[in-house]
Parts: structure tokens; C-alpha cells; sequence
């Protein structure tokens, strides 16, 4: 078994391939990374490299002076815990979860250090030791990459790989678990426990490997960053790579897969639902007693529900919660089908607004909807009612089963 190295370009979302950086903070990443090494001692201990990696990180990414574009400054907390050499914290505090745990080696202390060929060493029998104190002990679900480093060379984990292969590792937990109860050393765990559960283990590890000396040695002697470097497009690929956004897995300004929170807020509003936390959890409930708007659509429905006839009405109060929130969800699927319908309609005409429908000049009131649901989406248009036809002749049948009557 060794590891199975992947390249930036492998690992960052495609996404963030995409956005661009600024200038300034290229050279930020390029004259820190220069500062390091022109610090770096080898005769000094291996403390002296996790502060010189901790001054790095700080002055590039996560201090309040660091002048990265995004504007993450100061945002989150890198320091030592209990025995972790550096861990980055998901926020400001101390006490905010740890999202990354580094392991930082002395480049001189070659038996410790892992390498593409020897990765079962001290250095990840460390991390493993870690990743468990964070899930077992700290019950922390939210580590996002683990990493060791000599200064030298870095190689980056992601969480995945330790949650698949460690966590959900009966033996090797259960080990883990009996040797924290049994009073053995540290060296005991990692000889007998970590390394033997390693080499039972046949697939190659996948990690990034940066060779962030062979960057620095490239870099030395320039005195400007520009367009005409022609290892420019690598430099920036690991500038990302150490990043909050890859490292923490953070949302960024242009993903387009991430969700806009103030949208959220009032998506939810609109339902009439709420996120709360219970027990560090995040749960999406009913909106309490006092905080109920009639107008909203889980309201709306529930007094629907309430005056049928029949069963519905004599629903306990939780299944008429669960009817009502489903009927909601069908309603919002098929409202963003439409939306969907309506951008690829003007998009196929040359941007003719004719096929612009989902506004207040058809849509006025829930009748309407109810209209284009059951009497246009779901009624071929040699079938549809003649007053049909005149008001909405431009939306094409597409035999969706999301526009059939459910019960």
C-alpha cells in the first residue's frame, strides 16, 4: 500500500478552478512562502516549523491582516490543541470546531516523515491518533482535511479517506477504544494499533503531495508576479489549495452550487418553516406558536387540510404537519419546473418576454397556479379548454409526472 498522489487540479472543485485571483494576493502567498524558508533552521526543533507553518497560514490567509480578496481575514482561529501540533479552527474561537489538523515533522527527521512510498509511519500513525480523539472523544463531525508537512514537502488528506477507513473501522475503533482505557503508551497505539491496522489495508491512500520547497526554489530569485511566469497557473492552483475554501470547504462569492443564506432565510420564511439547533444539530421545524403567519404556504395548507371533509380533519396534529409540508414541496417542485420552463422558453425565442409567465401579470393568485399545474402541464394542447388555449397557447405539454393529481 502506498499513496495514491493527486494533483491540485484533481482535487479543487471545478468551480473554484474557475474564479479568479487578484494579483495581490499571489503576491502575498509567493513573499510569505519566501519569508518562511529564509527563517527556516534545520538545527532548530520541530516546533520551530509548525510556527514558522502557523505564520505562514496567519499571514496569508487567516489573520485580520492578511489582504486576501475573498475576505475571510481573522475569521478563523489556528493554534496548538492538547497534543494536536496546529489545528485551524471553523471560526474565531478556540472554541469553535477544528476543521483541518496538521501534523508538522522536522525536515531532517526522515523515519517520522511519510512519503509517497512509505506512508505507514509515525507522522500518520499521529494523524490517525488525532482524527479519533476529534470524532470519539470530542464527538467533532465537522474535521475537513488532515495534513503533514516537513515544511518541505505537504501532503493533504481529505477527511473522507479517515471517516471510510478509520472511523468506520470496527477493529481498529474498537482497539482505539480499549488502549484509551488500558493505561499503554502513545508508541503502543501507534505500533501495535495504527501501523498493523494500516498495513491490513490494501488500497493506496489518496492525498495531494505540494513540494512547497521546489515552489520556493522556483520563486527565489523573482521579483515579480505576472502573467509572463510560466509556472504561474501551478502557483495559483496551491495558493488555492491551502485556502479556507478548499481546506474548511467553505461556499465562496461566484460557486454556483452554493446556497445565498438571506435567499434561505426567507425561502424558509415563506413556507413558514424555521432552522433551529438542538444538541448541535441544525433542524427545519414548524415555525413556533407565536412566529405563525397565516399567509404563509405551510399555513395556507394546513387550514386546507382542516377543512376537508373526512379523514383529513381528524389527522393528529404531526401528520397533518407532514401532509401539508409534502403537499408544499410538490408545490414548490413544480413552481421551479415552471421557472426552469419559462428561462429556456425566452432563451429559445432570442430573449421574446411573450414567454415570460411567471409573474403577477398571469400569476396573481394560488388558482392560477393551480390552473397551470392541472388544466396546461398536465393537458396535451389539442386537449386543453379553448380559454386555456388563448391565455397560455405559448407553454408546451411535457407529459411531467411532477403535474399529476396526487391524493
Amino acid at each position: 500500500m502506498k499513496l495514491e498522489i493527486l494533483s491540485p487540479r484533481k482535487v479543487l472543485s471545478k468551480a473554484y478552478l474557475r474564479q479568479t485571483v487578484v494579483q495581490k494576493d499571489i503576491e502575498t502567498f509567493v513573499t510569505q512562502l519566501k519569508r518562511m524558508f529564509e527563517r527556516l533552521n534545520e538545527k532548530e526543533s520541530e516546533e520551530n516549523h509548525k510556527n514558522l507553518m502557523s505564520d505562514f497560514l496567519k499571514s496569508v490567509y487567516y489573520s485580520p491582516l492578511s489582504p486576501q480578496s475573498w475576505g475571510g481575514g481573522g475569521s478563523f482561529e489556528i493554534n496548538t490543541k492538547q497534543r494536536h501540533d496546529l489545528v485551524i479552527h471553523l471560526g474565531k474561537s478556540h472554541q469553535d470546531a477544528v476543521g483541518v489538523i496538521i501534523e508538522t515533522k522536522k525536515y531532517t527527521n526522515r523515519s517520522e516523515m511519510i512519503s509517497a512510498e512509505k506512508p505507514n509511519v509515525k507522522a500518520l500513525h499521529e494523524l490517525i491518533r488525532y482524527y479519533l480523539i476529534e470524532r470519539l472523544q470530542d464527538e467533532n463531525h465537522q474535521v475537513k482535511h488532515l495534513i503533514v508537512t516537513d515544511l518541505y514537502k505537504c501532503y493533504i488528506f481529505d477527511e473522507v479517506w479517515f471517516h471510510q477507513n478509520i472511523y468506520e473501522n470496527a477493529t481498529i475503533k474498537k482497539e482505539y477504544k480499549d488502549w484509551k482505557n488500558s493505561g499503554h503508551t502513545t508508541d503502543f497505539f501507534y505500533k501495535t494499533i495504527a501501523a498493523k491496522g494500516i498495513e491490513k489495508m490494501e488500497k493506496d491512500i489518496p492525498c495531494v503531495c505540494v513540494d512547497i520547497f521546489a515552489l520556493y526554489e522556483s520563486l527565489k530569485d523573482c521579483t515579480e508576479i505576472n502573467d509572463s511566469l510560466p509556472n504561474l497557473p501551478q502557483i495559483i492552483d496551491i495558493y488555492k489549495l491551502f485556502s479556507p475554501q478548499h481546506l474548511l470547504k467553505l461556499a465562496f462569492s461566484n460557486d454556483s452550487n452554493s446556497l445565498n443564506k438571506a435567499f434561505y432565510n426567507e425561502f424558509l420564511h415563506i413556507i413558514g418553516l424555521t432552522e433551529v439547533k438542538e444538541g448541535g444539530k441544525k433542524l427545519i421545524q414548524r415555525k413556533a406558536v407565536a412566529d405563525r403567519e397565516s399567509g404563509s404556504l405551510l399555513e395556507n395548507a394546513l387550514n386546507q387540510i382542516l377543512l376537508q371533509q373526512g379523514n383529513y380533519a381528524q389527522l393528529p396534529e404531526n401528520e397533518s404537519f407532514s401532509l401539508a409540508l409534502e403537499l408544499c414541496i410538490t408545490w414548490l417542485n413544480r413552481i421551479l419546473f415552471l421557472k426552469l420552463l419559462e428561462a429556456q422558453l425566452i432563451r429559445y425565442h432570442n430573449g421574446d418576454r411573450k414567454y415570460a409567465f411567471m409573474n403577477t401579470e398571469y400569476i396573481d393568485q394560488f388558482d392560477i397556479l393551480n390552473e397551470l399545474f392541472f388544466e396546461v402541464m398536465a393537458i396535451p394542447e389539442d386537449q386543453r379548454h379553448p380559454e386555456v388555449v388563448e391565455r397560455y397557447g405559448h407553454i408546451p405539454y411535457l407529459n411531467s409526472s411532477l403535474f399529476d393529481r396526487s391524493e
